[in-house]
Formats: C-alpha cells, sequence, structure tokens
C-alpha cells in the first residue's frame, strides 16, 4: 500500500496538470511556412499551454475570431485597413513578390501601366517589345519574353493581378512555370525574358525591377526598408489579432512572433519581417502577462 499511494499521488498531480493546461486557440491563412508552426508548438510546450492550429485561410480564420471559436489568428489583410478594427492588431510579416530581368538587361523600373502592358489580356494596351518601354539599340527590335511563376504556395499572383492587372486574367500565351526556381533559370539563361517570382531572386544572373509605388511617380525596389514603409507595391502584409478581453493573457505569444528567432525563421522560408526598430517597439508596448 505504501508503494502505491506515491504513485496515485503522482497520477493525480500529473492528471491535475494536464487538466489546468491552457488551450490557445490558432487559427490563419494557409501560407503560415510550416517552421512558423512548429516554433509556435515549441513555445507553447515552454509556456505549458497546449495548442490546436488550424490554418484554413485568412477568411476562416476571421470568422471563427468573430464568432469566438479562435484565439488568436495569423492573417493577410489586402483590403482591409488594421488601424480600423477594434481589437489588438500588430503586423509580423510580410510576402513580397518580384519583377525580375536578367542582369544584363539595362531596364530599371516599370509603372504599373508598363506592367499591365506586358501581362494583362488587354490588346489595345498590350507590350511587346523592349523598346515600348523605352530601350533602344540592339534592344529595340526585340520581343520581351513574358513570364510567371505559380507555384500554388504563395498568394503573390493574386495580389500581382489586382494591384497591376485590375484582377483581369494574365494574357494568354504568356509562359507559365510551377516554381520560381523554374522561373530564374529561363530569365537568367534568356537575357529578353521578364519574369514575376514570389520572392527575391536567388540567382546572380538576375535582378529585380524598381516598380512605380501606388501613388505613382517614385519608383521602390523590393528591400526590407520599402517593403516595411510600405512604399514597394507588391508586398501583402500578415498580422496577428487577438481579442481585447486576451491581450495580457496572449502577450507571450505576441512578443514570441515579434521575436528575433521568428524574424529568422520569415528570411528563412522567404518571408520579410518587421524591422528591428519596429519590432522592438511593439514588444515594449505590450502588456505585462499575468
Amino acid at each position: 500500500m505504501k508503494g502505491i499511494l506515491p504513485q496515485i499521488l503522482l497520477l493525480t498531480l500529473a492528471l491535475s496538470s494536464v487538466l489546468q493546461a491552457r488551450v490557445v486557440r490558432i487559427e490563419g491563412s494557409d501560407y503560415i511556412p510550416p517552421a512558423l508552426v512548429e516554433a509556435l508548438e515549441a513555445f507553447a510546450s515552454e509556456e505549458g499551454d497546449q495548442l490546436e492550429i488550424q490554418l484554413g485561410g485568412s477568411l476562416l480564420a476571421f470568422r471563427d475570431f468573430y464568432e469566438g471559436e479562435a484565439d488568436l489568428i495569423l492573417v493577410a489583410m489586402p483590403h482591409q485597413d488594421p488601424t480600423e478594427l477594434d481589437f489588438p492588431v500588430l503586423p509580423f510579416a510580410f510576402q513580397i513578390g518580384a519583377v525580375v530581368v536578367n542582369r544584363k538587361n539595362p531596364l530599371k523600373s516599370l509603372t504599373r501601366q508598363q506592367i499591365g502592358g506586358i501581362y494583362g489580356s488587354l490588346t489595345e494596351n498590350a507590350i511587346a517589345r523592349w523598346s515600348d518601354l523605352g530601350l533602344s539599340g540592339a534592344w529595340q527590335n526585340r520581343n520581351i519574353q513574358a513570364a510567371y511563376a505559380n507555384p500554388g504556395t504563395s498568394p503573390v499572383l493574386d495580389l500581382f493581378s489586382a494591384r497591376f492587372l485590375d484582377r483581369e486574367p494574365i494574357r494568354s500565351g504568356i509562359q507559365e512555370y510551377d516554381s520560381s526556381i523554374q522561373l530564374e533559370s529561363f530569365v537568367s539563361n534568356n537575357d529578353g525574358a521578364i519574369g514575376v517570382i514570389d520572392t527575391l531572386p536567388l540567382s546572380t544572373e538576375l535582378k529585380a525591377l524598381r516598380i512605380e509605388a501606388e501613388d505613382g511617380g517614385v519608383s521602390f525596389g523590393p528591400t526590407l526598408e520599402n517593403v516595411n514603409y510600405g512604399d514597394y507595391p507588391l508586398a501583402l502584409a500578415y498580422y496577428v489579432c487577438v481579442p481585447r478581453s486576451q491581450y495580457r493573457f496572449l502577450a507571450p505569444y505576441l512578443e514570441f512572433l515579434l521575436s528575433d528567432s521568428v524574424a529568422e525563421i520569415l528570411q528563412s522560408e522567404g518571408f520579410f519581417p518587421i524591422l528591428n526598430s519596429r519590432r522592438r517597439q511593439l514588444a515594449a508596448d505590450l502588456p505585462i502577462a499575468e
């Protein structure tokens, strides 16, 4: 009997610990990288919490959030101003696309209208030669070999269509590739090619073009600063949202998502993190969890 009682006590304590574990329900975009999910699960384990994670898309996550069925959501908001929401919303990442050409190509930037002319389906605005983009000399009579990557693991192509093509389909006959790697190979081996990819180019044979900002005039390249300041147009911001009633309760998770370790994960997965100074400021403004 003496040997049984300690075992019963340990079992009771273990069961009590399980029963008292906080369950955190996380939902979000289906483009959230698996590496970030794994990091969140490890963090929850350290906090003594149990996670329930469902990445069924931003729309579903918002629906469940408003219905009280999700505690924390990781979502994209391409058409929503986060400052208009009445609950805590913090940015934590960006996904970007890039329009790339061969490094031998003298072109440096594109306007929105020029991008629409290259890729859009409206034939009256079609751009087919490099001379239509202002190039001369040996480039004047050369055809533009346009292509795009559609890997199915990024919303960038939809964002590209919304920002530059008025949601019209990409013109038929333009070469489609299943991955950015395949497209990079195509453009690297064709100095008259241009392509849309869902990340910064990896090949040193390519360069990313500057793109005209949303308000027109100045063009910006896909740098960390330009993306964070909202100047680069082919970028999609991701936010973490929590109910106001659980803001203090979930503050450790918000702080973790703003940490250097998460920023490194995001960069390794092709995302852009929030600028370090901004992350520090956002983390400093979080309530102290009790």
